[in-house]
C-alpha cells in the first residue's frame, strides 16, 4: 500500500542548493576582468594605464555628482585650486576639469528639471553675465582673436559654475565646507613654501625665498603671497568664532600662512598682509584680543624673518627705481591703450602684445611684447575698456555693500553668527585681493571669481532666512566639517 505523504511534510522537506550562485558568476566576472586589465596594463602605455586606473574612481565620483551638483562644486573648487595635474602629469591630459565641470551642470540640469526649480538670479549675476558678454564682443574686436577667445571661453566656464554654485550651495554649513577645503589645500602650500625657504632650496634674484610652489595662479613668489593673503582673514576670524579643536587649527592656520607671507619675500605680499592685519584690528568684535594677537604675530615675524627680509621691505618706497619705476610705467602704458580704445579696449589678454606700440622709455619696445601690465585695474581699463570697467566695478561695490550689510546686522535682528564670521572673512580676503593685485595682472585668476562666488551664496542664503538655508550652525562651531 503505497505511502501518502502530506502537503504540509512535502514543504519541510529542504531543497538542494544550487552549486553555482549569483554570487560565484559576480566573483568569477570580475575575477577575469582583473586579469584581463592586468595582462592589459602590463603592455599598455602610460596614458592608458592611468586612465584604466582611473575608470572606476571616475564612475563613482559620476554617481555621487549627478545624485547632488554640490559634490561637483565642491570637486571643481578642490581641483582648480589644488591643481593635482602638477605632480600627476597625466591627469592634464585626461581633462579632468572639464569632466568635472559638464557633469556638474548636467546633474543641476537634471535636477532642476526633477524639482521643477527656479534659478536664482540677482543684480549681481546680471553684471557678471554683461561683463562676460564684453569679454565675448572683445574676442570680434581684439588684434589677437585666438586670445581674447581663450580667456571668453575660460571666464564663460567661470560664470557657468558661478550660476551652478549659487543654486546648489544653499546653506552655510555647505557653504563652510568649500572654505575648510580651501583652507587646507593652502595650508599644503605655505608648509612648502616655507619648507623651501628654510631648507634654502630656492635661490633666486640674491635671496632665498619660497619659490614656485606651484604652477598657474601661484607660479611665482608675488601670485602665492597674493593666494596666502587670502585665506588669512577665514583664520584669523576663525580663531574668535570657533571654539574647541578648530580654535586651535585656525591659529595654526594662521601663524602658517603669515610665515608663508614672509618666506615668499613679496613686498606686495607684505603690504597686502599689513592692510589685512589693519582690517582684521577694525573688524573684530574683540580689538583688545585681536591687538594681542597680532601682536604676538609681528613678534613671531621678528623670530622666524631673517635681515634680508626687512632691508627688501625697505625698497617699497623706492619707486623712482627698480621693479617700482618699471610697474608705473606699464600702468602710464595701459592708460595709454585705454584712451586708444575707450569702448570695449584692445580686447581681453591683449594687452601684452600691444605693448611695444605704446610703452615709453624703452630702448627697444619690441622686447616688451606680450608683458604684463603688473596691476589689475590697469588690466581690466586696457583691455576691457568703459564697459566691461562699469561691470568690474560695480561687482565690487555691490558686493562689499551686500557683505558689509550681513556682517553689521546682530544675531537678535535676523543675523546669525556663522554669516558674519564669513561675511567678514570674505571682505577682508578681497582687501587682501585688491590690494596685493595692484601689483599684479590677475584680472582672469580664480581668486576674485570664486570669492565672488561665496559672497553671492552667502547672500543668498541670508535672504532665504529658511530653517532648510541658513541652519544654526552653533555645533559647526565646535565640530566643523571638512
Amino acid at each position: 500500500m503505497p505511502v501518502r505523504i502530506k502537503q504540509d511534510n512535502l514543504r519541510e522537506i529542504p531543497r538542494r542548493k544550487s552549486i553555482i550562485q549569483k554570487r560565484h558568476l559576480w566573483i568569477t566576472a570580475l575575477f577575469l576582468a582583473a586579469v584581463f586589465a592586468g595582462i592589459v596594463l602590463a603592455f599598455a602605455s602610460e596614458k592608458i594605464t592611468y586612465i584604466m586606473m582611473l575608470i572606476v574612481p571616475t564612475v563613482l565620483i559620476c554617481v555621487v555628482i549627478l545624485r547632488d551638483p554640490y559634490y561637483g562644486v565642491y570637486l571643481y573648487f578642490l581641483y582648480i585650486y589644488l591643481r593635482p595635474y602638477e605632480f600627476i602629469p597625466v591627469l592634464g591630459a585626461l581633462r579632468l576639469t572639464m569632466f568635472i565641470e559638464i557633469i556638474t551642470l548636467i546633474s543641476w540640469i537634471l535636477k532642476l528639471m526633477k524639482t521643477k526649480g527656479i534659478v536664482k538670479w540677482n543684480t549681481f549675476s546680471s553684471l557678471f553675465l554683461g561683463f562676460i558678454g564684453v569679454i565675448g564682443i572683445t574676442v570680434i574686436t581684439a588684434e589677437n582673436n585666438f586670445f581674447a577667445y581663450t580667456v571668453f571661453m575660460v571666464m564663460l566656464v567661470v560664470f557657468i559654475i558661478f550660476i551652478v554654485a549659487t543654486n546648489v550651495v544653499d546653506s552655510v554649513s555647505r557653504l563652510q565646507k568649500i572654505i575648510w577645503i580651501l583652507l587646507i589645500i593652502h595650508f599644503y602650500f605655505a608648509i612648502k613654501g616655507i619648507n623651501t625657504f628654510v631648507t634654502g632650496s630656492y635661490y633666486a634674484a640674491g635671496q632665498y625665498t619660497s619659490g614656485h610652489v606651484g604652477g598657474g595662479y601661484i607660479g611665482d613668489e608675488n601670485d602665492f603671497a597674493l593666494a596666502i593673503n587670502m585665506m588669512i582673514p577665514y583664520a584669523f576670524f576663525g580663531v574668535f568664532y570657533f571654539k574647541g579643536k578648530a580654535k586651535l587649527i585656525s591659529i595654526a592656520l594662521l601663524v602658517t600662512f603669515v610665515f608663508a607671507i614672509i618666506s615668499s619675500f613679496s613686498r606686495g605680499g607684505l603690504v597686502g598682509l599689513v592692510c589685512l592685519l589693519l582690517y582684521c584690528i577694525f573688524s573684530s568684535g574683540k580689538k583688545l584680543l585681536s591687538l594681542g594677537l597680532i601682536v604676538a604675530l609681528i613678534i613671531s615675524m621678528g623670530l622666524f624673518a631673517p635681515a634680508s627680509y626687512w632691508e627688501e621691505a625697505e625698497t617699497i618706497q623706492e619707486i623712482d627705481q627698480g621693479t617700482a619705476n618699471a610697474r608705473i610705467e606699464y600702468w602710464k602704458t595701459a592708460f595709454r591703450m585705454f584712451i586708444d580704445n575707450p569702448v570695449v579696449g584692445v580686447g581681453a589678454g591683449n594687452g601684452g602684445i600691444h605693448m611695444p606700440a605704446y610703452i615709453r622709455g624703452v630702448k627697444d619696445p619690441n622686447t616688451q611684447w606680450g608683458r604684463a601690465f603688473h596691476g589689475t585695474f590697469p588690466q581690466i581699463i586696457a583691455e576691457l575698456g568703459v564697459l566691461g570697467s562699469f561691470f568690474y566695478f560695480s561687482m565690487i561695490i555691490i558686493v562689499f555693500r551686500l557683505l558689509y550689510r550681513i556682517k553689521t546686522r546682530k544675531v537678535g535682528e535676523g543675523g546669525s553668527k556663522s554669516s558674519q564670521y564669513i561675511a567678514n572673512s570674505i571682505i577682508g580676503s578681497l582687501i587682501g585681493y585688491f590690494v596685493c593685485s595692484a601689483f599684479l595682472s590677475t584680472a582672469y585668476y580664480p581668486h576674485l571669481w570664486a570669492t565672488f562666488s561665496f559672497a553671492a551664496i552667502l547672500i543668498f542664503c541670508d535672504r532665504n532666512k529658511g530653517e532648510h538655508l541658513i541652519k544654526a550652525d552653533e555645533e559647526n562651531v565646535k565640530n566643523p566639517t571638512l
